[in-house]
């Protein structure tokens, strides 16, 4: 039941960074505040469309939908959000997943990447980091209806391109 205490936690966090966000900007001109981007794992889960927004100069908050689960996170960015830069960045992601046969699953991490702000509006990012990921066997086949849930830590990461507007 880990998931179902953290996404309430991680959206509060969201919406209370965004509600005292200042404007991101840049000494050449304005980035733009919304992003789609194409995820590989992170938080659309597998291959998915995660919508990023740029609560301030340091702050991006996420939600993703993908091919099998949905995600969220926020992320830091220390030196500032900076188009034409490679910008390092850390925070927290989560995503829950839900597969025919194999069952829930859900994965929290801390992500250490860099994002590559393009001045043409793509970004380029990846990020990899410590995660916590939770089983919960499917019901079906029946013999797997005793199996426990489990808790293993492991690692879990990131691939995304996507267009800011």
């Amino acid at each position: 039941m880990f998931h179902l205490k953290i996404i309430p936690s991680i959206i509060l966090l969201i919406f209370s960074v965004y509600a005292n966000a200042q404007k991101a900007g840049e000494e050449d001109g304005q980035i733009e505040r919304n992003s789609l981007s194409g995820n590989i794992l992170g938080a659309g889960p597998l291959i998915g469309i995660t919508y990023e927004r740029v609560l301030s100069d340091n702050f991006m908050g996420e939600v993703g939908i993908g091919l099998v689960g949905i995600g969220t996170g926020i992320t830091y960015y220390p030196f500032r959000i900076k188009v034409a830069k490679l910008c390092p960045y850390t925070g927290l992601k989560f995503a829950a997943f839900a597969i025919v046969d194999w069952g829930g699953n859900s994965t929290g991490y801390i992500p250490f990447g860099l994002t590559f702000f393009l001045k043409r509006g793509l970004n380029l990012g990846f990020d990899f980091g410590p995660a916590v990921h939770t089983y919960n066997p499917a019901d079906f086949p029946p013999d797997r209806r005793d199996d426990p849930v489990r808790t293993f830590y492991g690692a879990f990461g990131n691939l995304k391109l996507g267009v800011r507007f």
